[in-house]
C-alpha cells in the first residue's frame, strides 16, 4: 500500500502546502490522445475547505520531481464538474468564472503502473474518498 512512489508524493505535497493547512493529499492525472501518440500530465493535490493545491509532477524513470506549484481558491471556480458519482474513478473539470475550462485531471483509488502513461503505482483508497467527498462539498456550496 505505502509504496516507495506514494512516499514521494506525500513529501512533495508536504513541501508545498503550508504547514498549519489541513489537507487531502492526492495523485492524479490526465492523458490526451493524438491518434497514435498521447500527452500525459501529472499532479499532486491537496485539498482544503476552501482552496486546492496543484503541483505538476515530472516523472523521469523513477525519479519524481515537481515544477512550480499553484493554488486555486474555492470561491475563484465559476463550476465543478466533479464526474459521475460512486466508483473508483473520478474525471474532474474545473472551470473559471467565465465558465471556461482551465484544469481537467482524472483520479483514481488505485494507479497501477503499466505503460508510459500509467508510471506510477499508487494506492490511495481513503484519501481518494475524502477528496472526491470535499470536492462533492464544494460543488453544492
Amino acid at each position: 500500500k505505502n509504496s516507495e512512489e506514494r512516499r514521494r508524493i506525500l513529501e512533495i505535497v508536504r513541501e508545498v502546502i503550508p504547514a498549519e493547512e489541513s489537507y487531502v493529499p492526492v495523485y492524479t492525472l490526465w492523458t490526451e490522445h493524438y491518434g497514435n501518440s498521447s500527452r500525459s500530465w501529472y499532479y499532486a493535490m491537496g485539498i482544503t475547505d476552501d482552496k486546492l493545491y496543484v503541483v505538476p509532477l515530472y516523472i523521469a524513470g523513477k525519479v519524481i520531481g515537481y515544477d512550480k506549484s499553484f493554488v486555486i481558491p474555492k470561491n475563484s471556480l465559476g463550476k465543478i464538474d466533479s464526474g459521475k458519482p460512486g466508483g473508483p474513478v473520478r474525471y474532474v473539470k474545473l472551470y473559471d468564472q467565465n465558465q471556461k475550462e482551465f484544469l481537467k485531471f482524472e483520479v483514481n483509488e488505485v494507479n497501477t503502473k503499466m505503460d508510459k502513461t500509467m508510471p506510477l503505482n499508487i494506492v490511495q483508497v481513503e484519501e481518494f474518498r475524502a477528496f472526491v467527498k470535499k470536492l462533492d462539498e464544494w460543488k453544492e456550496q
